[in-house]
């Protein structure tokens, strides 16, 4: 619309000019333009950046500067690569001038990013990490600037603390009066005694649902980032309880750990 110009004619007779000007065309060519947007919209950004994670590598890096590193792989991976560079603004950040001796053949794009951010890493403090951002950006840095971009998200674990209740008033099979009562009557099956006794002796002591549910946050605490809760000092998580629901406020790199990704293919091993 732009490329055409129409100096004596107002906006709108402009429109109508363009919308007969479609309504011309041929309709299968018209029906395949908007089935290639329609796929085209239906893509998620996050499903393409995994696959150009997983596309297979072979590379030898010796003493390489870590800003050329990270746009190599932003490169060979076809990836919106956001890194968190020290800089004036931010201490907490990857150091460009840094230098990274690696190798991996036939290894995945995500692989040799992981082992670049482990070689790269100089504070045991901060660890670095990556995580999908918005649009199918790959973000990368420390996990102290990464928690800058937690999102809240809401999970289900009904499944986990559903309780089912034990019958205490069922009988019991006594097998040791079973025994007895074949032994007595030469194994003819008589006798008098019933082979069930009472349950006097159950246990029926229950755990309350919100016992349940504090059982699993304490293990999503201590299994997963144990030092980016809040709880524990850090800065990265923050978990509340409704019902059987979890309310769960962190950055993607806890998320995934919690859940994975949907889009993620069957075929390749999850990321860590």
């Amino acid at each position: 619309m732009a490329t055409i110009a129409f100096p004596r004619l107002s906006l709108l007779a402009g429109f109508s000019l363009a919308v007969m000007a479609i309504a011309s065309a041929q309709p299968d060519a018209v029906a395949q333009r908007s089935a290639a947007a329609t796929k085209v919209s239906q893509q998620n950004p996050r499903a393409i950046a995994a696959r150009n994670l997983l596309k297979p590598i072979t590379v030898d890096l010796t003493n390489a500067r870590l800003e050329d590193v990270m746009r190599f792989i932003a490169e060979v991976g076809n990836l919106d690569l956001d890194v968190m560079w020290r800089d004036s603004q931010f201490t907490d950040g990857l150091d460009k001038e840094a230098t990274v001796s690696v190798s991996v053949h036939n290894a995945s794009v995500l692989s040799l990013l992981d082992r670049v951010l482990k070689k790269a890493d100089t504070d045991v403090f901060s660890e670095s990490t990556w995580q999908f951002g918005p649009l199918g950006r790959v973000q990368v840095g420390p996990k102290t600037r990464l928690n800058r971009f937690a999102y809240l998200k809401t999970y289900d674990i009904n499944d986990l603390v559903f309780d089912i209740a034990n019958a205490v008033d069922g009988p019991q099979i006594d097998l040791n009066n079973v025994l007895n009562q074949a032994s007595s009557s030469g194994g003819g099956g008589g006798g008098s005694g019933s082979i069930f006794s009472g349950n006097e002796e159950v246990d029926t002591t229950r755990v309350s649902p919100e016992e349940r549910v504090d059982a699993v946050l304490d293990l999503i605490r201590g299994f997963i980032e144990p030092d980016q809760w809040d709880t524990a000092g850090g800065d990265g998580g923050r978990i509340m309880s409704f019902g059987n629901s979890l309310l769960i406020r962190a950055p993607d790199y806890i998320h995934r750990q919690l859940e994975g990704y949907s889009f993620w293919p069957d075929s390749a091993p999850a990321p860590r």
